[in-house]
Formats: C-alpha cells, sequence, structure tokens
C-alpha cells in the first residue's frame, strides 16, 4: 500500500515537493518485460557469490534471499526452512532472527502459490513475536503517505501503512499479513477473502478494513472499497493512510472537493508543516492530486491541479521535473523543455537531478523531431554523463530515424 515518492518533508514547494522519477525513455522504446514483484527488498543484497556455505542459518537465510528475488521460491523455502532450524538451535540468542526467517519463509510459500502453508507460517511468526510490525521486514509500512519516517513526534495519528502489532487474535493477523501480501504480489483479487477472513475473526480491524478497500479498488469495485474505506476511518479516524487512500479513491472518481478534504487530512498529520501558511499547505494538497492523476495517465488533470499547487506557493526543482515529465508524456514537448529548464535553472551545480533535467530536455526535442537540437543536447549529455543509459537509449533511437 504504501505510496512510494522518494522525498522528505524538505522537498516540497518552498520547503516541499516529490522527486520526479526518471524521464519516460520507455515512449518510443520496446517495452521491457516487467519484472515479477518480490515480498523482500532486493536491493541491499550484494552480487551473489558462486558458492556459498550453508552450514550457518545466516547464511541460509542470505541464500533464501537470493532465490526469492530470483523469482525461485521453491528453492527460497528451502534454504528458509534450514534457517529456521540453526536459528531455532541458538534459541533465545535468535528470537529475532528466528522471527525474520518465519516471516519469510511465509512469504516464500504465498508467492510459491502454498496459501495454506504461508498462512501457518505467518501465524507462526507473530505468535513469537506480537509486536512484530518493527521488525526489519516491515519497514515498508514505517512510512507516512509524504515519506516520512513514523516516529512519535513527527507524525499525528497512526500513520503506518499496516498494523505494528498483533490483534488479539492471532489468526486474524496472518490473514492481514497473507492478503497485504497476495495484494503487494498483484492478486488484489485472492486478497480481498483473506482481508474478509481478518475481518470476520476481528470486526473493528480497521487496518483490514482499509486493506480490503484498497483490493476491492484494484478490482474496481468501487462502491465496496469506498464503503471499506469509510469502514476504517470511522473505527479509526486518525488513520493517516485510511485518508489518503480514501483521498486517492476520491481523486479517481473526480471528486475533487472531497477527496481535498481527505488529503489536507493527511497533510495536517505531519507536524513539520505545522509553520507552513495556508497557502503552502493547500499548495502539498494540489501537488498531491497532480501526482494521483499523473499516476493515471490523465496528463491534463494533473496540469491543472500542479499549476494549481504553482499558483498558491512558489515551487522547488523537484516541481519543475515533476511537471515536466507530465508534459512529456502528454506531449506538450516545449513545455517539457521549459519546465526542465526551470528545474536546471534552480538545482545547484553538482545536483545529481541536473542529467535528469537534461536528459529530459533531450528528450523534448526527440518527440518533436527537432533532430539538430536533440543530437545537440545529447551530445553535451553524454559530455558530462558519458555513462547515461537514458541518454545513450535516446542517442540510439535518434540515429535508427530516418531523416
Amino acid at each position: 500500500m504504501p505510496r512510494s515518492i522518494g522525498t522528505s518533508l524538505a522537498g516540497w514547494g518552498l520547503l516541499l515537493g516529490a522527486i520526479a522519477t526518471g524521464p519516460s525513455i520507455a515512449q518510443a522504446m520496446p517495452p521491457e518485460s516487467p519484472k515479477p514483484p518480490v515480498l523482500i527488498n532486493c536491493d541491499p543484497l550484494p552480487p551473489e557469490p558462486s558458492t556459498v556455505k550453508t552450514q550457518l542459518p545466516d547464511q541460509a537465510e542470505l541464500l533464501g534471499d537470493y532465490r526469492l528475488c530470483a523469482n525461485d521460491p521453491t528453492a527460497a523455502i528451502g534454504f528458509y526452512q534450514t534457517a529456521v532450524a540453526g536459528y531455532q538451535a541458538l534459541g533465545e540468542d535468535a528470537t529475532t532472527q528466528t522471527t525474520i526467517a518465519l516471516f519469510k519463509l511465509a512469504r516464500a510459500h504465498l508467492t510459491a502459490q502454498q496459501d495454506a502453508s504461508a498462512l501457518d507460517f505467518y501465524r507462526q511468526a507473530i505468535a513469537r513475536d506480537p509486536i512484530y510490525g518493527f521488525l526489519p521486514v516491515f519497514a515498508d509500512r514505517q512510512v507516512s503517505p509524504l515519506g516520512e519516517p513514523v516516529t512519535d513526534f513527527g507524525l499525528r495519528g497512526d500513520a503506518n501503512a499496516g498494523p505494528l502489532r498483533a490483534e488479539s487474535s492471532i489468526t486474524a493477523s496472518a490473514y492481514f499479513e497473507m492478503a497485504y501480501d497476495l495484494d503487494r504480489l498483484g492478486s488484489p483479487l485472492s486478497a480481498i477473502p483473506a482481508y474478509r477472513k481478518a475481518i470476520l475473526l476481528q470486526p473493528h480491524f480497521a487496518h483490514a478494513h482499509l486493506g480490503l478497500g484498497v483490493a476491492l479498488q484494484k478490482s474496481m469495485d468501487y462502491d465496496a472499497a469506498l464503503k471499506a474505506y469509510q469502514t476504517a476511518l470511522n473505527l479509526q479516524p486518525d488513520l493517516v493512510w485510511g485518508h489518503y487512500h480514501l483521498g486517492a479513491f476520491l481523486t479517481s472518481r473526480y471528486r475533487p472537493q472531497e477527496a481535498m478534504v481527505e488529503l489536507r487530512k493527511v497533510v495536517d498529520a505531519h507536524t513539520g508543516l505545522d509553520t507552513l501558511g495556508e497557502p503552502d499547505k493547500q499548495a502539498i494538497v494540489y501537488d498531491l492530486m497532480g501526482d494521483l492523476y499523473q499516476a493515471r495517465g490523465d496528463s491534463p488533470s494533473a496540469d491543472r491541479a500542479y499549476q494549481q499547487a504553482l499558483a498558491l506557493s512558489p515551487q522547488g526543482p523537484a516541481f519543475y521535473l515533476k511537471l515536466g515529465q507530465n508534459y512529456l508524456a502528454w506531449g506538450q514537448h516545449q513545455r517539457a523543455i521549459n519546465s526542465f529548464r526551470q528545474a536546471l535553472a534552480q538545482l545547484p551545480a553538482d545536483a545529481a537531478e541536473r542529467e535528469t533535467a537534461e536528459v529530459g530536455i533531450a528528450e523534448g526535442f526527440v518527440w518533436s523531431e527537432r533532430w539538430p537540437e536533440a543530437i545537440a543536447q545529447l551530445e553535451s549529455v553524454l559530455k558530462r554523463w558519458p555513462n547515461s543509459a537514458d541518454a545513450q537509449k535516446l542517442r540510439e533511437y535518434v540515429n535508427s530515424r530516418p531523416r
């Protein structure tokens, strides 16, 4: 469920603004096969060694990580089982490691479509540690909708994307975790009955109602999704992700006034924004709505929201990077170029984002078939960033076009 925007509060507008994603090179490039989703964070893993001894449980756990990240859940299960047995043999000295390995074992079984076994291991792991949500494997849910780490003083209310503590019914919590991960695996239809079983066992489980709403919305059962969101917030009015998901839902249904009310509650939950004036806070709301429209591929609506944010408050370079990419997606090439140039005017000379802006300008020239300007811009980019994969792809595309 978390919305990953890769920024801190200091990035928005005068103080805020979501970091834009990389240029949309895929507009004219052959689409790559999407990688299957993985239920652990594979980024920190070092390259897999050619040979690893598996006598120690931490080595077996690492091998399980490699196999799960390689989309080989059956092999991962074997390694995680070895890790669990090894950690259990160490007793209390490895209590936390045992619990983490059990969660990974559950996720590997779920990835292998062995739901019954997965549920059992989720249950075992949660029973071992009723405050399991603080474990490193759940770090992704300890972030607010604005990308802020959830701390005692940084946010008001419950800003976690999922529960951190077990419900009185351990089985209800196990069903929640299974449903949450099924949704992350891209199976919202399978997540729905699991969420409903969690709710049956624990009717006041606000996070389960929220997760159900997300899965129902992805399954296009919009009336039921709205009801689930409203139930979650009736049960827990300070559920920050509840307000975000309801605001996102209302935005997607083109009910902007109602959406703004919910998204403003998200903004107001962040204590770091208390010093901002009313225009700046409302600008963040419009910025969020613009992101939501852009994610739907509705570039005109995104632009209107972004322009309202700009009218309310000056914006930083990240905003103009994002605006430029929205214009590229919309086919507004000169406006994209202008926005990237505005970003460059604000970025420090050594900022890594300058590459994104410079490549974005090149992209604007390419898609508008301004070949001499495109070639000159790409030569400039590759002179400064010779390893820029996006610039290299663009140059290959330019060279392949008949002129």
